[in-house]
């Protein structure tokens, strides 16, 4: 979930070499729709967007599903706040600024993998 084109297209085309299914939205309501209709094992946040900002959509997620909650990737590309970082801190979830390395990206997105609880 970004509103920079180039950012959603670089995870996306990144993620798919890397064999991970992905969907993508460009805002915080976009996003709530697709997590209305379809399950996700990993949410890749933007902090600070237009509309619904990622917290305030972190906190609906959270609201559904605490699993959810806690499979999220946040990312920022601005100098982010202390009030911001503490409540990243809150959620345990992993911040990445921009511009950040791809390989930074696939090790979140694989520790949150790693924590997942194993379903039989």
């Amino acid at each position: 979930v970004d509103d920079e084109p180039h950012i959603r297209d670089l995870l996306r085309k990144y993620l798919e070499m890397e064999h991970y299914m992905v969907d993508l939205a460009a805002d915080g309501q976009e996003a709530w729709r697709k997590l209305a209709n379809m399950d996700y094992n990993c949410v890749i946040l933007d902090l600070k967007m237009p509309g619904m900002s990622g917290p305030e959509l972190y906190q609906r997620m959270q609201s559904i599903s605490e699993i959810l909650a806690s499979e999220v990737v946040f990312i920022s590309g601005e100098t982010v706040s202390p009030d911001t970082r503490e409540f990243v801190s809150q959620t345990g979830n992993p911040l990445l600024t921009k511009p950040f390395n791809l390989e930074e990206m696939l090790q979140a997105v694989q520790n949150l993998w790693d924590r997942m609880p194993v379903t039989t």
